[in-house]
């Protein structure tokens, strides 16, 4: 018999890789994998977003939709939909396949298309910042009539279009000046046909979400740089409709050589210029905002994932209490409201008779702002059953740094973060005020 263990090692790595985002697009828009984004987002309380917009419900249902997590379980072309015909032998009657479970699909990607117009990638943005310089490549980029444009510095004001028509002239001038960064040149030169995009990825709402507090919509930053790009892709694109609609191509060609037209068409080409620089902007911040949310000690890998609390818990300070039994705790409104979250929410339900997502909305605004019946449900909690949580001191390795303690009174102040301990026990607890974890 052989004895021998073999030791598995598994080294796994993740690398990213630069892609053209008009491809990605186009292969989405192909596959159904994607869309583009024609409507605007959500923008009042008591209406749905619209079905191509920032916050379509193409990315996926969630607690807040008035038909929360139906198309959860579905058949393969999604008319049949319900747990109901889960339990059920009956197939869809359309497509012939039963009704299964499907996830998020966190793949799902909108997209925001300028037509005639283009921006630079973020990520390559700035690749070509790092050659010719941050400074410099803000003051080429946004565009500056003749008289204004500083002549000691070379392309200064030229804009977003003409940086991008004589790109290639423009990096061989800088790179003669930074030729330590020649790897970076070759590199972003190799990927000329990514550098430059029409196409602009909008991840899925579910990365992003929005709340609603007080009858008031709370975007988070990343939707704010969305509806702003979208806005002005449609007056980009809108220019263009309208002047295909109004003139043939041969009045068009017939009134740019007008010189009437000139200071007309200087207009056209500010107004462009400026929401493309806006744009631009717009975009590079995203990039940032993006990377920021996963990085460093706050970001979600760490926070989250590593480091990260668990779901129904709460830290407090601790308070000394002389009338509590040794197995007795009074939490805070804000403490009780996270820990007992999903019973709050089933009795809110069966004791006013309300909707789920309409529920849902009550808990929420209830963390914001001091809500009487959720209150009212948690005394009911505490007067009519034995309501326990855990709390613990770390380390957990000492003798009675972990106990259970029953729930006596939740203190009616969304502002107290406190909980009241008998005395007896902070010995055990190795107390010294300043916070101790309850689950």
């Amino acid at each position: 018999m052989d004895n021998s263990v073999e030791k598995i090692v598994s080294n796994a790595s993740v690398k990213l890789v630069t892609c053209d985002w008009d491809n990605e697009c186009e292969l989405d828009l192909l596959t159904g994998s994607g869309f583009r984004i024609t409507e605007k987002g959500k923008s009042d309380t008591q209406h749905q977003p619209g079905y191509y917009s920032i916050h379509s419900p193409l990315y996926g249902t969630d607690y807040a939709d008035e038909h929360a997590f139906e198309d959860r379980w579905r058949c393969q072309c999604g008319k049949t939909i319900g747990k109901n015909y889960a339990n059920s032998k009956k197939k869809c009657p359309f497509c012939g396949y039963p009704v299964e479970f499907v996830d998020i699909d966190m793949r799902i990607t909108g997209w925001i298309i300028l037509d005639n117009d283009r921006i630079i990638q973020p990520e390559y943005y700035k690749k070509i910042q790092s050659i010719i310089g941050a400074k410099n490549m803000g003051n080429i980029i946004k565009w500056k009539a003749e008289p204004e444009r500083n002549p000691a510095i070379k392309y200064d004001g030229i804009g977003m279009v003409d940086f991008m028509d004589n790109f290639q002239e423009i990096m061989d001038y800088y790179i003669k000046k930074k030729p330590a960064k020649i790897d970076q040149y070759i590199f972003i030169m190799s990927h000329i046909d990514e550098v430059f995009v029409h196409c602009i990825p909008v991840y899925s709402s579910h990365l992003r979400p929005f709340v609603i507090k007080a009858e008031e919509i709370k975007y988070s930053d990343e939707d704010k740089i969305f509806k702003r790009i979208f806005s002005n892709s449609v007056l980009l694109n809108d220019r263009y409709e309208l002047a295909r609609r109004h003139t043939s191509a041969e009045a068009r060609l017939a009134k740019a050589k007008d010189p009437s037209n000139r200071m007309r068409k200087r207009v056209n080409d500010l107004r462009q210029e400026g929401i493309l620089y806006a744009i631009q902007n717009d975009l590079n911040s995203l990039w940032d905002l993006t990377f920021l949310v996963i990085k460093k000690k706050e970001g979600q890998i760490r926070d989250k994932i590593l480091g990260g609390r668990l779901n129904y818990t709460a830290r407090n300070v601790v308070i000394p209490a002389k009338h509590l039994r040794a197995n007795e705790i009074e939490l805070g409104y804000i403490s009780f409201l996270e820990l007992y979250k999903l019973e709050i929410i089933s009795l809110l339900e069966v004791m006013y008779g309300l909707p789920p997502a309409e529920v849902w909305t009550i808990w929420q605004n209830a963390t914001v702002n001091f809500d009487e019946r959720v209150y009212k449900v948690m005394k009911h909690m505490v007067d009519k059953g034995d309501v326990y949580v855990e709390i613990n001191r770390n380390p957990t390795i000492n003798y009675g740094s972990q106990l259970v303690v029953k729930v006596v009174k939740v203190k009616p102040d969304i502002k107290d973060f406190t909980m009241s301990l008998p005395e007896s026990i902070l010995r055990l607890l190795n107390a010294d005020f300043d916070g101790v974890i309850c689950a």
